[in-house]
């Protein structure tokens, strides 16, 4: 009976608010010749979220640049997440690679990504220590096409 209360309480709260963590969203696309190059590495779509600080100053902004960044026909995203631009992304790796922090990369399979309060609950929590967080989506998963 606790664990039908439990699922029910998390099934119905909202979580839009807790764990503020913003995303910088990145499509990797695995070609012909990346499958062939590589064992156990179809070819298709992936996407890879970096938690980040957003680069935006107000809501607005940020949903101005989430508008513009959206490929067409693509669904929404978390409300702190949005597609980055190459050279944003360019940035936040650059950022990442001039410190000794540690990188954790969070694979939460088809069932979550970033719209899981799970998920950004413990990004908020390695975040404060200092670590950089990345949530890799395979195929199908948080948006990313076939």
């Amino acid at each position: 009976m606790l664990i039908k209360m439990i699922t029910l309480y998390i099934a119905k709260t909202d979580y839009t608010k807790s764990f503020p963590i913003y995303f910088g969203r990145k499509l990797y696309q695995i070609t012909k010749e990346d499958e062939l190059a590589y064992d156990h590495l179809p070819q298709g779509q992936f996407s890879v979220d970096f938690a980040v600080e957003p680069i935006e100053k107000t809501k607005e902004e940020f949903q101005a640049k989430y508008k513009e960044t959206l490929p067409e026909g693509f669904p929404r995203l978390h409300p702190r997440c949005r597609y980055y631009t190459e050279t944003e992304i360019s940035s936040v790796l650059k950022s990442w690679s001039q410190d000794e922090n540690a990188i954790v990369l969070i694979s939460p399979g088809l069932a979550g990504g970033v719209n899981e309060p799970q998920i950004r609950a413990v990004i908020e929590n390695l975040m404060k220590e200092g670590k950089h967080c990345l949530v890799l989506n395979g195929r199908v998963a948080q948006g990313v096409p076939q």
